[in-house]
């Protein structure tokens, strides 16, 4: 189940993919249906680009307090491994 959570958005292009890749092809392949499909992986490869998955910003602790105690905004952002 952890898999499935974790690769939720790559499963479900997959099976996204899959199915219009049927849906247009059970009549015949034209250049319509290329186009579309096209338009569908640019589609998902870039929003997966923009919102995937990367590493955060290294900060250790001394490069934490330096930056709060330096007068500025920060915003302190906690995530779990998991």
């Amino acid at each position: 189940m952890e898999y499935i959570n974790q690769h939720s958005f790559t499963l479900s292009s997959i099976a996204l993919v899959l199915a219009v890749g049927w849906l247009l092809a059970r009549d015949g392949v034209s250049l319509r249906d290329l186009l579309v499909f096209g338009l569908l992986l640019g589609a998902l490869i870039g929003s997966y680009a923009m919102v995937g998955p990367g590493p955060s910003s290294p900060l250790d602790a001394a490069q934490a307090r330096a930056l709060i105690g330096g007068g500025r905004a920060v915003l302190l952002e906690l995530q779990s491994p998991y």
